[in-house]
């Protein structure tokens, strides 16, 4: 049973929650492409205008509850796995790249008429993206831009749930409090808290505490904080009985956790040459200031994050949105002193 049932349990509390933002459908169209790179020919999926109730995180992921479109963003072949932005298959035109493209492949076990893109990894569609944009040369902004969305696309992706895990979550969820206009990433925030409130509390039985310290961890790793999901995972995986048991999860889990902050490293040092280029127009440099502070904190340099942060303040107009925010994210770093 997969997370998506938590999903559900989500939109069926919430929707009411959020009736004063549009109601319109999502739209999703599908159609057959070429690939540019073996000619062959698959289906894909366009999102139109893609719902926001999920709200936005604070390194500025949109959150649908009803589509993933940073997973459809990227269009990737089934065959030989090329993957690139959709105008690129659109133009129907070769690559214009002599490199020997050295793409990430996996076994989806199916035959490839019949492997559609959401069973395509998102976070392998973006690997073999950068791979490909990388090959050509593509500039710098649209690369670190692409890199923060091969960040956001691993914390959206979805585990598989044991029914032990699918049993905790739900119970969790229950006694959650829902609260109207509240971003995804805070729900997993505070549902993380709660299982930590309850650990502690002693309510938990002690031959319980794996499981649920495991849905504890895919919770922060949803909520976009590796960094504290990766140390319970790893300590999960030194206990043999547990981690035999739940070793695709524990592994889904650590490799997902990883792959975010490599994708948030990468994007930094893009942002930072950017920065110390100068060719930014101000409202460009304002979000880049803050994107360093915050990829600082959120990959655990919280001494780089401070200067960033009191960087983009000094640079800010007086009541430009971006203040509130980034005073926010001083303050967290500060309280965890």
């Amino acid at each position: 049973m997969k997370k998506i049932c938590l999903l559900c349990l989500f939109i069926l509390a919430i929707s009411s929650l959020l009736f004063s933002q549009s109601k319109e459908k999502v739209k999703i169209v599908n159609k057959y492409v070429e690939c540019p790179l073996c000619h062959n020919e698959f289906e894909v999926h366009i999102i139109e205008k893609p719902d926001t109730l999920g709200g936005q995180d604070t390194d500025f992921l949109t959150r649908s509850f009803y589509s993933n479109p940073i997973a459809n963003l990227i269009w990737t072949c089934p065959k030989c796995f090329f993957s690139a932005l959709p105008q690129d298959f659109l133009q129907k035109k070769p690559p214009p790249t002599n490199a020997n493209l050295n793409l990430n492949k996996i076994d989806i076990k199916k035959d490839v008429n019949s492997i559609t893109q959401d069973d395509i990894p998102s976070w392998l569609k973006y690997n073999n993206a950068i791979i490909y944009y990388e090959s050509i040369s593509a500039n710098p902004v649209f690369l670190s831009t692409l890199h923060m969305k091969a960040s956001w696309a691993c914390r959206l992706t979805s585990i598989e749930y044991t029914p032990k895990m699918e049993e905790i979550s739900q119970k969790i969820f229950r006694e959650f409090t829902l609260t109207p206009n509240t971003s995804f990433e805070v729900y997993y925030q505070r549902m993380a808290k709660l299982i930590s409130d309850k650990l502690a509390s002693g309510s938990i039985p002690k031959a319980e505490h794996n499981y649920w310290n495991l849905v504890y961890a895919d919770f922060l790793r949803s909520s976009g904080d590796h960094l504290q999901a990766i140390p319970v995972l790893k300590k999960l995986k030194s206990i043999t009985g547990f981690y035999k048991e739940n070793k695709k999860q524990i592994d889904q889990c650590i490799f997902l956790c990883e792959e975010e902050k490599k994708h948030q490293l990468l994007a930094l040092s893009l942002i930072e040459k950017q920065l110390a280029e100068s060719k930014l127009m101000p409202e460009e440099r304002y979000n880049s200031l803050y994107l360093a502070g915050e990829l600082s904190r959120r990959t655990g340099d919280v001494k780089s994050a401070l200067i960033w942060f009191k960087k983009a303040l000094d640079s800010l107009p007086e009541k430009h949105p971006l203040r509130s925010l980034i005073e926010k994210q001083m303050n967290i770093i500060k309280s965890k002193k």
